[in-house]
């Protein structure tokens, strides 16, 4: 099998990550805060990973999470936006869209939608102008799960400080794939999943706080001290951080980072780059073929999406996986609003997204064989 969907989820995972996962579930819990086990605490050792990653000011202020989507839903309602302006981009996931349309429809929040031009890019002047009326947020996706496109996410952050506005990066695609110090954005959240560009297991993620980001607890519940209190404790990161963590999940993140040491961010990036160029020269030019991702040289996360005239994307899903053993995604790939911009919606795009071991033989026969698909003639 040739597996091109690592945008959705990376695999194979490294064997050190399903090892240490192993190792938390049969050693002795340890449970930091709450006075118990004798191990190595796999939740300290992560945080302080990925404070050095982000530039975070302390590893305290790492909060983790089952996932992106809990997440953007407990900093989207532990930001208080009820009633408030929010700014998003016609870029984002669902899993920012929908707690931002509940929001709408029970809390009268207001939503605006800013465009992106045809590779799913901001003009920050965009931005610049929706801020001059007051924005108690700002949303962007850093790397969109579509077409791989990079915002302008520090030209941003600059827009949104004037105004006074935090700045959500919405990092689940691009997280491992592109460096970003938010050493220099107290005024903003990095939100990050751990089984997609950070190659650890599901189930983990969080988010990162920049210092002047405070979010109240929408989830509540144990701890582990402090239980007479009828609120929870209130330091970081137990005050965001209720019931009992991932043990084993987080120390098979710890793992996947700890690889980070031997093959750099860059190094992954440009080997992303370098595989969208592969198929971009082969597909390029293929009539009826409309290439709808970000060029190589801005693609970092190497994501490539097509459509395929008089051929349906899950026609060619289907004939991909079942006749050539090549896993790829189609769809709308649950970010709607894109496809408008893109005009691929409702059947959406096929998308190819690679990992650190796709080989430049895999992209190769992927190409072929869409190649094959096209001169074939028997798209409906």
């Amino acid at each position: 099998m040739i597996y091109l969907n690592h945008a959705a989820t990376s695999w194979p995972k490294a064997p050190r990550v399903t090892e240490a996962m192993a190792r938390s579930m049969e050693a002795p819990p340890v449970e930091a805060y709450r006075g118990s086990g004798d191990g190595v605490d796999a939740f300290a050792s992560c945080r302080k990973r990925l404070a050095r990653m982000t530039g975070a000011s302390d590893p305290a202020r790492v909060i983790f999470t089952s996932g992106a989507t809990e997440s953007l839903n407990l900093a989207i309602g532990g930001l208080e936006l009820a009633g408030k302006r929010v700014i998003v981009t016609m870029a984002e996931h669902n899993s920012l869209l929908r707690p931002l349309w509940r929001l709408a429809d029970r809390h009268r929040t207001r939503v605006t939608v800013l465009p992106v031009d045809e590779k799913g890019c901001l003009d920050p002047e965009d931005l610049r102008t929706a801020l001059e009326d007051d924005a108690a947020l700002v949303c962007l996706t850093h790397a969109g799960n579509v077409t791989g496109a990079v915002q302008p996410v520090e030209e941003c952050y600059a827009l949104c400080e004037k105004h006074g506005a935090p700045l959500l990066i919405d990092a689940a695609q691009s997280a491992g794939h592109i460096d970003l110090d938010l050493s220099g954005m107290p005024n903003s959240l990095w939100i990050f999943t751990g089984h997609k560009g950070l190659s650890g297991p599901p189930g983990t993620g969080g988010m990162v706080l920049g210092e002047a980001v405070e979010p109240v607890a929408v989830k509540v519940g144990g701890s582990g001290i402090r239980s007479l209190s009828r609120e929870m404790p209130d330091f970081l990161p137990l005050r965001l951080e209720a019931g009992t963590p991932n043990a084993p999940g987080i120390a098979g993140l710890d793992a996947a980072l700890a690889e980070f040491e031997d093959r750099s961010v860059t190094e992954r990036a440009d080997h992303g780059r370098k595989l969208v160029a592969i198929l971009e020269d082969r597909l390029d030019g293929l009539e009826g073929c409309r290439i709808v991702s970000a060029p190589a040289t801005e693609n970092p996360c190497g994501i490539f999406g097509f459509v395929l005239s008089g051929w349906s994307p899950r026609d060619i899903g289907f004939i991909l996986a079942e006749s050539r053993g090549i896993q790829a995604r189609h769809g709308l790939h649950c970010a709607p609003l894109i496809h408008e911009a893109l005009k691929t919606s409702p059947e959406g795009t096929v998308r190819f997204s690679v990992g650190p071991l796709t080989t430049e033989k895999d992209v190769r026969l992927a190409a072929n064989a869409v190649l094959e698909i096209a001169r074939s003639g028997r798209g409906s």
